[in-house]
């Protein structure tokens, strides 16, 4: 017996029909798989920030070390007299890389460069680029200036040679900067607590409320990732004062009393 011509267009409804249902399916299922690693990749992602970031903190350690050969075991300053050159400039002839010009305003190619964001100063997990205010003015990296001085802070006008230091693998070199407009540290709260969570403070805020971490590099070279509390947990054991919630003194490692002044 013939069918009758509506069947075909009830059969291709049927069809259609399933489809846009397997469809909606199919659709519904990757945003359910893409609600479920999305975290997982955002985590992957900062984390292999956070690496590079170590990777380039541990390299700057590294710089310190042959500047300490190189210079008679001084320890490298955090800027120096005729304010040419900061540590991040010192330490560019060994091994690490900023642009050039971009620190010293006496250089032709200074306004070239100000904006100029790449090299080893730069930390892959920081969204503010190199620039002028609010971008970071110099690095995303602090020097420890309770442990290298400054020819230009006449609280800090002083240096070090590698004998003041008692343990270089506790004695905080360099880390996260917090504060764009500095290219130093000086308390905790000034380091920047950017892996993991971020770190959304203005400047050297209240440090209560982080629950991120920071990178950091010691005199020996070597890189550590740490919480605020961890830091300041190692504080307490510098034997100079108590360490209070908001922020610890970055003396540990050395001896705060062992240097020498500054002209």
């Amino acid at each position: 017996m013939p069918h009758s011509p509506g069947w075909k267009r009830s059969l291709g409804r049927k069809i259609c029909n399933f489809t846009l249902i397997e469809l909606l399916i199919v659709i519904a299922v990757i945003a359910i798989l893409a609600a479920l690693l999305l975290p997982a990749l955002n985590k992957a992602r900062d984390k292999g920030k956070s690496i590079s970031c170590t990777n380039n903190l541990k390299q700057i350690g590294i710089a310190q070390v042959m500047y300490s050969e190189a210079y008679a075991e001084w320890i490298v300053t955090a800027r120096t007299k005729d304010k040419k050159n900061w540590w991040f400039t010192l330490l560019s002839p060994f091994g690490t890389t900023y642009p050039e010009g971009r620190a010293d305003s006496s250089h032709a190619d200074y306004d070239a460069n100000r904006n100029v964001t790449r090299g080893t100063y730069v930390c892959p997990a920081e969204q503010l680029p190199f620039g002028d205010a609010p971008n970071y003015e110099f690095t995303h990296y602090a020097i420890n200036m309770r442990l290298s001085g400054d020819h230009w802070w006449s609280s800090y006008r002083y240096a070090r040679k590698l004998s003041a230091v008692t343990s270089a693998s506790k004695a905080i070199f360099a880390g996260d900067n917090n504060y764009p407009a500095l290219f130093y540290a000086h308390y905790s709260a000034y380091f920047a607590f950017r892996h993991g969570a971020g770190d959304n403070r203005k400047h050297a805020e209240s440090t209560r409320s982080l629950r991120g971490s920071t990178n950091l590099v010691y005199l020996d070279g070597h890189a550590e990732n740490k919480t605020h509390l961890e830091l300041l947990l190692d504080g307490r054991w510098n034997g100079t004062q108590a360490v209070n919630a908001f922020s610890g003194d970055l003396v540990q490692g050395f001896r705060p009393n062992s240097k020498v002044a500054m002209p």
